[in-house]
């Protein structure tokens, strides 16, 4: 069975932690050592890269973006350096995910998110206290943040951030790489790339 590499430090990478068990990480690659982390710093992830083959190790994405752009931008980045890796599912034990859920490699689901007959895409974050209702479609690189809620039969894209406390009317489609604002509601599609919030959304930049 392979060890686990966390890709990021920091509390997104420490949150994710708290759901597993530790000894099936090696340890985590960032720009420096972390003194929070309570797994070793392994380097930066050329370093890394260069020590540790993705055929003995899998990867955790634990980095959501940086204090300068709260796009989803460097996880993306991220996915593309590590692509040859593979990474696991990793499911809190009080999340509810009905049977007919499907969840792709590199997956978070939180603690008491609720995932309703839903396809989750790769390497997406379903953030603590999430709800998803039934037949809905995430795309890869999906964000979302605390007590988010997507009503039934939405579609959304990919590289997408949907922020705490976030409403998706049911039936919604949401484009590529678009960011949702905290606490919006969001009741008509959205067919443009942006920055969206309000209640109802409106677009403030792209």
């Amino acid at each position: 069975m392979k060890k686990n590499i966390m890709v990021g430090g920091g509390g997104h990478a420490l949150s994710i932690l708290e759901m597993c068990d530790e000894s099936d990480f090696i340890g985590y690659a960032d720009v420096r050592n972390i003194k929070s982390m309570s797994i070793p710093y392994l380097g930066t992830d050329k370093e890394v890269l260069s020590m540790y083959p993705p055929s003995h190790y899998n990867i955790v994405l634990g980095c959501v973006y940086n204090e300068q752009d709260v796009s989803l931008k460097l996880r993306k980045a991220l996915l593309l350096k590590y692509a040859a890796y593979d990474s696991p599912v990793i499911t809190s034990s009080s999340a509810i995910v009905t049977k007919n859920s499907i969840i792709d490699n590199g997956s978070v689901v939180f603690e008491q998110a609720v995932i309703n007959r839903t396809h989750i895409g790769k390497y997406c974050v379903v953030n603590t206290g999430t709800i998803i209702e039934h037949n809905c479609n995430l795309g890869d690189n999906v964000f979302t943040g605390s007590g988010a809620l997507i009503c039934g039969n939405c579609t959304i894209g990919n590289n997408v951030f949907i922020g705490s406390g976030a409403i998706i009317r049911d039936g919604i489609c949401i484009a590529n790489n678009v960011i949702v604002g905290m606490g919006s509601i969001v009741t008509k599609s959205i067919f443009e790339a942006g920055i969206y919030y309000g209640n109802p959304v409106r677009k403030m930049r792209s």
